[in-house]
């Protein structure tokens, strides 16, 4: 999965790369209201067949099966990965600079987050510990005001 959001309290917008019935889609998507939004004729040909992706076209479509992809794009979700499980041990890494910035590594139960050494002390990247492959977030962007809006005419597909 890959995720290239910006996330904000209760909205969200960027896109996504995600698993659908084996395949993996790129999608924009959008939060708001509660709702997730998407739009990809190709996830609707995979889903729901060549009749599926003729109806929807290229409109955008938001599902009550989107919860997944929702927690995905909260802060809520984002405190969660952040958060030491209780009885965590966390330990002081090595300094280094990651995309221009400095940061110090804090090591904790198979991962590492790293966090900015100058400026306000924020997550520059969680990797794994170990060079093995696993999920790694960046953060970026901080303070970079964005909006998000309801796409006009979009398709209710949340079963009736």
């Amino acid at each position: 999965m890959s995720i290239d959001v910006r996330i904000g309290p209760n909205t969200a917008i960027g896109k996504m790369t995600i698993p659908v019935r084996g395949q993996m889609v790129t999608t924009p998507v959008r939060l708001i209201g509660g709702k997730v939004y998407n739009r990809s004729r190709r996830m609707a040909l995979i889903a729901g067949g060549p009749e599926a992706a003729a109806a929807i076209g290229d409109r955008w479509v938001y599902s009550k099966a989107d919860s997944e992809i929702r927690t995905f794009l909260t802060t809520k979700k984002l405190a969660d990965i952040l958060t030491i499980k209780d009885g965590g041990q966390v330990s002081k890494g090595n300094t280094t600079t990651i995309n221009g910035i400095p940061v110090i590594a804090l090591v904790s139960d198979g991962s590492v987050l790293y966090v900015a050494t100058t400026g306000a002390p924020r997550p520059v990247r969680l990797a794994p510990s170990s060079n093995e492959n696993g999920e790694r977030l960046e953060f970026s962007e901080y303070d970079v005001p964005f909006t998000v809006t309801v796409p006009s005419h979009a398709i209710d597909l949340s079963p009736h």
